[in-house]
């Protein structure tokens, strides 16, 4: 039996939501739960979907707007509308409301304080808890399409993964709506059971685990309506994706969006992915394999803060460090530059290494100053000491650049603990 509105209001997470359309479409049933900060691209709304919105920039003394976003939501058979109140605006507009009921969409209005994540997660676990405990036949043969699908997805990537020809396999990836030759990215996803503490720690997830994560996410996926092939190498889950005549950005926001999804139904699972650049072609799988996992490297050892999707393409000076296998010369080429600063700020308990890497990242002393709560003829005093214990200049391009790949090194090698 599917989810209905009603019994989303029933549930303690949305205890604190206030229905204002009255009965309307409380029978309607919801198949997916969508979040939007912007209503300004709509192509994404599907049949069955509750979406969630702060309704950010959205023009609510435009009437015509109004009408034309309902009529909209009510084409495409939107099962709710929740709208959250007291941040980007103060009240539903009475218009808004009028059309909504009208048109049989609930419209919810979520208070200030409560989160969208709280939200989120009652309803994605609703839904998958739904899904598992259809009864009868029809759930029996759910779970046998479902078994089937992830066995043959497996199965294919393995084989392209291992190096057999795509094009050898054009016929058992043409029902998946996967072409040998098409644009796709490769997503290798890490899980460990545990604290996080801002990079990959814990105990690694167990292969029930496993599966369970697996299947989640090829649901997900297909929820997403994205063109895909999943399985797993070396304990991860490894997934590629066709996104159909997508912009980069908004590929890699979908992806984002659906493992931020995957975090919600495990909360106790940590999650960090590395994605691929985009190939042009299923022949270069080694290749996107090849970048998956170094971005996914990067994630783990926390090395873009605060980032648990990691492109190949963010990875800066990290993509040459990660390459490198003698780790003697990258603890070198420390010691040779900043090594005279580390050593001053044990000594003294100083602040160089820390000025350091503020002025580079703004090269700017009234920037710098400013974020580090110190006058700008203070960080002027301790530029001059940095470069009289380094002996690099900073009038010399060369040598900042020395200086600012020292400080990448000595980022990378403190997140591998090696200094």
């Amino acid at each position: 039996m599917a989810l209905t509105v009603k019994e989303v209001l029933q549930m303690e997470a949305f205890s604190n939501c206030t229905m204002l359309t009255g009965n309307a479409g409380l029978d309607n049933e919801i198949r997916w739960v969508n979040i939007l900060e912007l209503l300004d691209d709509l192509r994404y709304i599907e049949e069955g979907d509750f979406l969630i919105t702060t309704a950010y920039d959205f023009d609510f003394k435009d009437t015509a707007k109004q009408e034309r976003l309902i009529e909209l939501f009510a084409g495409n058979k939107l099962a709710a509308l929740a709208v959250q109140t007291g941040h980007y605006i103060e009240a539903i507009p009475p218009t808004l409301i009028k059309l909504a009921g009208e048109h049989g969409i609930p419209l919810i209005e979520i208070p200030a304080d409560t989160s969208f994540k709280s939200l989120t997660k009652a309803l994605l676990s609703e839904l998958m808890r739904q899904d598992k405990n259809m009864p009868g036949e029809e759930a029996a043969l759910q779970k046998k399409g479902l078994q089937n699908l992830i066995s043959q997805n497996r199965l294919l990537m393995q084989k392209l993964l291992s190096g057999e020809s795509a094009e050898g396999l054009r016929e058992h990836l043409r029902p998946l709506q996967i072409s040998p030759h098409a644009n796709f990215y490769l997503v290798m996803v890490s899980s460990s059971s545990g604290r996080n503490t801002g990079n990959a720690t814990g105990k690694q997830a167990d292969s029930a685990e496993m599966e369970l994560l697996e299947q989640s996410l090829i649901q997900l996926l297909i929820q997403h309506k994205l063109p895909f092939l999943a399985g797993s190498l070396e304990r991860n889950l490894v997934f590629l994706v066709q996104p159909l005549e997508t912009a980069e950005e908004q590929t890699v926001s979908q992806v984002d969006h659906l493992l931020q999804e995957l975090s919600l139904l495990y909360p106790r699972v940590n999650l960090y992915a590395g994605m691929s650049r985009c190939h042009s072609s299923l022949q270069e799988i080694s290749q996107a394999r090849s970048e998956a996992c170094r971005a996914l490297e990067a994630a783990e050892l926390g090395l873009l803060k605060n980032k648990r999707l990691l492109r190949h393409n963010d990875l800066g000076p990290y993509r040459l460090l990660l390459e490198v296998q003698n780790l003697e010369v990258l603890q070198a080429t420390v010691a040779d530059t900043i090594g005279p600063l580390l050593q001053y700020d044990h000594r003294s308990g100083g602040d160089l290494v820390k000025t350091l890497a503020s002025y580079l990242k703004h090269l700017n002393i009234s920037a710098a100053a400013t974020e580090l709560f110190i006058h700008r003829h203070t960080l002027r005093y301790r530029l001059k000491q940095i470069e009289e214990l380094t002996g690099l200049d900073f009038a010399d391009t060369e040598q900042v650049f020395q200086l600012f790949l020292a400080l990448k090194v000595y980022d990378y090698l403190k997140a591998r603990k090696l200094s």
